[in-house]
């Protein structure tokens, strides 16, 4: 049964000749589930992961939107619940070309809704050595992007870097540039601009706990900087300000929507309407921010995860992650 599922997914090489591409979204979504349900040890979830190798290579020679966008799906889905035998086949190099390709700017930003914990999963599970060229290659790809999603997905990765190594990570944005620009301003215009945006348990609790933890190193590098900066009535949009100062804005602007979304919970409760599903931020057991769990798209994430590491060696650091009592910033900055 399972030699007949090989065969059939290996007509996948020309999936993109395909009429209906939605055809394709569902046996990718059926082959993921079955992966989640096999043994990792059993031959049936070996059999599903040979696949692997074949969706790699549909994603290097492919340039069909649908097919880019949901392979980089089912990739990373794969790197979640079985690198280990992903990497006993020896095949990072061609993952790491996989990332490359979707992160080139003529590559469509449509495709890249995934991309973001592709490589997350990438710097995570099966290569601990961070590619400096993934890095490059996702601040030129933000530096294009208009789409907030897109943007969000993006920026994760500097955020969950940021709480690993935030030293190194910013050293290396204020060495580098893109366009001119130095790769530190262009990340953070991106990220400032569209931070509000952002959607998401897990995505709101990284990104403003790695935005907390930028403001709180005092970096010189952060706080010589300007980024563009934001005016409501549009008179003035290309003028620019401080980069701490945009981050304590945009830190409070969530804090306030925070209570906002509080208060209308709570209004909507008493007046017996019930309530509507929306953002709060989340703490774990000792009352510190939850940046690792969260939403269905990081579901397989772990205290684990985070230990990704910018050494020489490759070796993993330990994740110190940030605490955060909300109740004592809303007092400082009320």
């Amino acid at each position: 049964m399972l030699n007949k599922q090989k065969d059939a997914f290996r007509a996948l090489e020309n999936a993109d000749k395909l009429l209906d591409s939605s055809i394709l979204q569902h046996s990718l979504d059926i082959l993921c589930r079955l992966l989640k349900k096999t043994d990792p040890k059993s031959e049936e979830h070996n059999s599903l992961v040979d696949i692997f190798p074949i969706l790699l290579q549909i994603a290097l020679e492919s340039e069909d939107l649908y097919l880019l966008l949901h392979t980089t799906s089912t990739l990373r889905t794969f790197i979640a619940i079985s690198p280990e035998n992903i990497k006993a086949r020896k095949i990072t190099k061609k993952i790491i070309e996989v990332a490359l390709k979707m992160l080139k700017p003529e590559t469509n930003e449509s495709t890249a809704v995934f991309l973001g914990n592709f490589i997350i999963q990438i710097f995570s599970k099966i290569s601990p050595k961070i590619d400096t060229d993934i890095l490059m290659g996702i601040v030129e790809k933000i530096r294009k992007c208009r789409i907030p999603t897109i943007v969000q997905s993006l920026v994760l990765v500097y955020a969950r870097l940021i709480h690993s190594n935030p030293d190194k990570i910013i050293q290396f944005l204020s060495e580098t540039s893109v366009n001119n620009k130095l790769s530190i301003k262009v990340l953070l215009d991106k990220w400032l601009l569209h931070q509000p945006l952002f959607r998401g348990n897990y995505a709101k609790n990284t990104t403003f706990s790695a935005l907390l933890k930028i403001l709180s190193l005092q970096n010189e590098n952060i706080s010589s900087q300007n980024v563009v900066g934001f005016n409501p009535s549009h008179k003035n949009v290309k003028s620019e300000v401080n980069a701490p100062f945009k981050i304590l804005s945009t830190l409070l602007r969530m804090i306030k929507n925070e209570e906002k979304i509080e208060k209308l919970r709570i209004k909507r409760a008493e007046e017996g309407k019930g309530e509507t599903e929306s953002y709060k931020f989340t703490y774990d057991g000792d009352g510190r921010m939850d940046t690792m769990g969260g939403d269905d798209y990081y579901d397989s994430y772990d205290e684990e995860d985070a230990n990704v590491s910018l050494d020489d060696e490759g070796e993993e650091e330990e994740n110190k992650g940030i605490e955060v009592d909300m109740g004592e910033m809303v007092r400082m900055f009320s």
